[in-house]
């Protein structure tokens, strides 16, 4: 099966690097897929679920935006943050989640987009260890 490699960063430097079968996130135009030979492609990634498949192995990841870059069967991935599906503790995105809201819902003097962006990343765990 033909596949093509990989090379996830954060900021601590190489997260992940494999090769493989398919690729699906988001960006601010909507979700997306990528198969091998795809054509030269950059993009933003949204705050969502990453999707990387190899055969009939699929791992599953959240990540909190950043940007990807496709050509000759390379996919380099520059993110913020990201966690595997695995390592989400649903207590802590439980918890984030209602702190975010309660930013939102309190009549102080907040960063509304802080909080918005806040509350996006909690629900954006929660649904990927949920799900």
């Amino acid at each position: 099966m033909k596949t093509f490699h990989v090379i996830i960063t954060n900021k601590l430097g190489i997260y992940l690097e494999d090769d493989i079968t398919y690729l699906s996130a988001s960006s601010s135009d909507g979700r997306f897929g990528i198969l091998p030979d795809y054509t030269s492609y950059i993009s933003d990634l949204a705050i969502c679920k990453l999707v990387l498949k190899h055969e009939n192995d699929e791992k599953v990841f959240a990540i909190s935006g950043g940007v990807l870059y496709i050509e000759n069967n390379i996919c380099n991935i520059v993110v913020n943050s990201i966690e595997s599906k695995d390592d989400i503790d649903l207590d802590r995105a439980y918890r984030a989640k209602k702190r975010a809201q309660e930013r939102l819902d309190s009549d102080t003097n907040i960063d509304i987009k802080r909080a918005n962006l806040a509350l996006l990343r909690a629900l954006n765990r929660i649904n990927i260890k949920e799900n």
